[in-house]
C-alpha cells in the first residue's frame, strides 16, 4: 500500500519537471506556476486519494459530487456576479451547443468514466490515471499541432510512466 503512495509521489515529481520545462521552452513564462505550486497541486491529488480511501463516502457518489459542485457554485457566484456582467451573455444556438457539450460530454460523461474507473480499479489506481493527461497533451500537441517535443519532456514522462505502472500493476502474492 505504501509503495502505491510513493509511486504517486514519484509520478507527481516527474510531471512537475516536465511541465515547467515545456512551459519555459514555449515562452509562456508568465503563466508558469512555481515548483511549490505544482508540488502542492500534485500533493493535493495524492492526499485526496488517501482521504478518499480512508473516509470513503457511504452514500451515492453522484449525490456527494452534486452537493460539492453546488456549494462551489454558490461560493463563486458573488465573485462571478461582481466581476462580470450578465448583460454580456448573448443567447444563441452556438452558446446552447457549447453549453450542452460542456455539460453532457465534458461533465456527465467524464464523471461516468471516473466513477467507473473508481469502481473497477480503486481510488489509488484511478488517481494515478490523472497523471496521464500531461503526457497525452504532449502527444496530441505533437500529432495534431506539430509542436516540438524536447528530450527533457520525454525524460519527464519516464517517472510518470514508472509511477503509473507501479500503482496499477497487480499485487504480488
Amino acid at each position: 500500500m505504501r509503495s502505491q503512495y510513493a509511486s504517486n509521489a514519484d509520478t507527481a515529481s516527474g510531471l512537475c519537471g516536465a511541465s515547467k520545462n515545456s512551459a519555459i521552452r514555449s515562452g509562456v513564462t508568465r503563466a508558469i506556476p512555481s515548483r511549490s505550486s505544482q508540488l502542492k497541486t500534485c500533493s493535493s491529488l495524492v492526499g485526496g486519494t488517501i482521504l478518499f480511501k480512508r473516509f470513503a463516502p457511504k452514500g451515492d457518489l453522484w449525490i456527494g459530487n452534486g452537493v460539492q459542485s453546488l456549494v462551489a457554485g454558490l461560493a463563486l457566484a458573488p465573485v462571478a456576479f461582481g466581476t462580470e456582467s450578465v448583460a454580456d451573455i448573448v443567447p444563441s444556438w452556438r452558446l446552447l451547443a457549447a453549453f450542452a457539450y460542456l455539460v453532457l460530454l465534458v461533465s456527465v460523461c467524464a464523471y461516468l468514466l471516473w466513477f467507473r474507473i473508481l469502481a473497477v480499479s480503486g481510488a489509488t489506481a484511478a488517481s494515478s490515471y490523472h497523471f496521464l493527461m500531461p503526457p497525452l497533451g504532449l502527444l496530441f500537441g505533437w500529432m495534431l499541432l506539430g509542436e516540438h517535443v524536447a528530450p527533457l519532456d520525454l525524460i519527464g514522462i519516464v517517472p510518470v510512466a514508472l509511477g503509473i505502472y507501479l500503482v496499477t500493476r497487480p499485487a504480488r502474492t
